[in-house]
């Protein structure tokens, strides 16, 4: 998401005195105090206590050499390593065996994907703590989002070409004010949780209150549904649940489920808000990457084109007919692998100490994460890493078994799974209607920020409505 990346600039230029002065006097104190036993574990960097804030700065500027460094000299020893981060230890998991065994792992009582999605977004001060504690959205966006994914697509679609067409028209079922209100949302969450992150839990209220935008936000997006979920509240009171004329929507399928204080207006704006940051916060920034790449290398076009047309003219635009496109498929899997927007997925939080199948014990309240970008470039797991091959998951079924595009972290999975099906039609849509390339007077240069990939938002690309034949 580069807009968060550059919107953000003008937040910290002014806070960032603040932000410096209370972390380095603030969390030295707390950290004292809250150093846990990892002297095991092995690491990149010093492990003295003040060196180590040295090294926690340098994962944050060269976040991507410091993960290969650990990969490179771990993944066949240990097969795992650790970093320092502002507030804490980082524990990296490398080898290909322990990466397959916390992929193995079921249930959250040992390593919890909800706890560390919670953790990583500083949950309790971004997303709100019921969002966590009672996750009744969980079920319906597994199964009534789902269901509804082929009603939604033709809307979805028009809303693609909409925006691609840079057409804003005021229809009853566009609302230009919200789509405005949940995109400032997402940055502010977004930007929020990066400086939360550089907090001791004890001094993230004052944090959030002080150095966010989140309860401004919050607020703007609450008073602008309130009038829509009272109205429907009234109807519920009168007529039931099947009211005459329901709408067929996530804050319908919310208001139908949620019970007690859940169903106050600020609980049911943030479960609506939280869907939609877990489908907005990533994928401005696989879109763009994936544009950059198709300008890059017109080579795929061409037959990229050819299928979508193929299925097109044999199934029709749908949810179905997208599972029908197999080289779209590969080329934005290969796009990811290549650029993917975070450098380590499948996050996991430790419940209780756990100890690895080669004798490394992980101590509890520990966050363990996959080195996904060295793995996504290693030669025994790719062949010829460093070279784009679009159709490089065409192959076999088992092409993507070392693939790792996701976090995993299960709050936030079935909004990601809404957004992949986006993602791929805005592709289909943009191939079919546009021809494009780079602006090679304005290169592409990419800001990383610890393992955070930001495109560059002043970077260019030229398209033009394509000519048709006959």
């Amino acid at each position: 998401m580069s807009f968060i990346f550059e919107s953000g600039k003008q937040l910290l230029s002014t806070k960032f005195p603040v932000i410096v002065t209370t972390v380095l006097a603030c969390t030295a104190i707390y950290c004292v105090f809250r150093r846990g036993p990892y002297d095991h574990i092995p690491s990149i960097g010093s492990t003295n206590f003040i060196l180590s804030y040295i090294d926690a700065v340098r994962y944050i500027i060269r976040g991507p050499q410091v993960l290969q460094e650990g990969y490179d000299k771990f993944r066949d020893k240990e097969g795992i390593f650790r970093v320092p981060t502002i507030t804490s230890w980082l524990v990296i998991v490398c080898s290909q065996g322990l990466v397959e065994e916390l992929r193995s792992l079921k249930g959250e009582d040992q390593l919890s994907a909800d706890i560390a999605g919670k953790e990583l977004m500083s949950g309790d001060y971004t997303l709100g703590r019921p969002i966590f504690d009672n996750p009744y959205h969980m079920p319906i966006l597994r199964n009534r989002l789902t269901k509804s994914l082929d009603s939604w697509f033709e809307p979805i679609r028009n809303e693609i070409m909409l925006v691609f067409e840079e057409q804003v028209p005021l229809t009853s079922d566009r609302d230009p004010d919200y789509i405005r209100l949940v995109t400032d949302f997402t940055l502010d969450v977004a930007l929020g949780a990066y400086i939360l992150a550089l907090f001791p839990a004890f001094l993230k209220p004052l944090a959030r209150a002080y150095l966010t935008n989140i309860p401004r936000a919050m607020k703007s997006v609450t008073g602008y549904l309130s009038e829509s979920i009272k109205a429907r509240q009234k109807s519920i009171d009168e007529y039931g649940r099947d009211y005459p004329e329901k709408e067929n929507d996530m804050l319908s399928f919310f208001m139908d489920d949620a019970e007690g204080s859940e169903r106050e207006e600020g609980r049911l704006t943030l479960r609506l808000l939280m869907v939609n940051f877990a489908s907005i916060h990533t994928s401005s920034m696989t879109l763009t990457g994936i544009l950059q790449d198709l300008a890059d290398r017109p080579e795929y076009v061409g037959p990229l084109r050819e299928e979508i047309e193929s299925v097109i003219s044999e199934r029709g635009w749908s949810k179905a007919s997208l599972s029908y496109m197999y080289k779209l498929d590969s080329f934005i899997m290969e796009s990811q692998r290549v650029k993917a927007s975070r450098a380590i997925t499948a996050m996991r939080w430790s419940v209780k100490d756990y100890t690895f199948s080669n004798g490394v014990r992980i101590p509890k309240n520990t966050m363990i994460t996959v080195a996904t970008r060295p793995r996504h470039h290693d030669s025994e797991l790719f062949e010829n890493p460093n070279k784009f091959n679009g159709w490089r998951f065409c192959k076999s079924d088992d092409a993507g078994r070392n693939l790792h595009l996701t976090s995993n972290n299960s709050p936030f999975l079935p909004g990601r799974f809404f957004a992949a099906n986006t993602i791929k039609t805005a592709v289909a849509h943009f191939l079919m209607t546009y021809d494009v390339e780079p602006d090679l007077t304005n290169p592409s240069r990419d800001t990383w920020i610890g393992p955070d990939l930001f495109p560059n938002s002043a970077a260019t690309l030229l398209f033009k409505e394509r000519e048709r034949k006959g």
